[in-house]
């Protein structure tokens, strides 16, 4: 009986938070000086670019393989949009990205999605 308790004592548990908002409550998200280049990317590579790079096998007739293509959407609202679509989550394998992801992004849109 001893040793099954510390066996499950010492079993790694299967619980994680995967996300910021879970893992700290009430904290922040920084959405000054969006960088296209840094934070915008980044987001779009984590998220977007399994589905949205045309050569991908996944792709989705949605084009982020440049800058220009990525800014098109953003001007058009569409970005925005689909981010904070429940109904159609992106990225849609695995539902709406991070509140703050989506904050970020839609701060850079804001910002008129300079390429900075």
């Amino acid at each position: 009986m001893l040793a099954a308790m510390l066996l499950m004592l010492s079993t790694p548990s299967g619980c994680y938070y995967d996300n910021e908002e879970d893992r700290f409550p009430g904290a922040t998200c920084d959405t000054v000086n969006m960088r296209y280049s840094v934070e915008i990317k980044q987001i779009l590579q984590e998220n977007c670019y399994r589905c949205h790079l045309s050569g991908s096998a996944t792709f989705s007739g949605i084009p982020f393989d440049t800058y220009e293509q990525i800014k098109a959407v953003a001007d058009n609202n569409k970005l925005v949009t689909r981010i904070n679509d429940a109904s159609a989550p992106m990225p849609q394998d695995e539902g709406l990205m991070s509140l703050c992801n989506r904050q970020k992004i839609e701060a850079w849109v804001r910002a008129g999605a300079p390429n900075n």
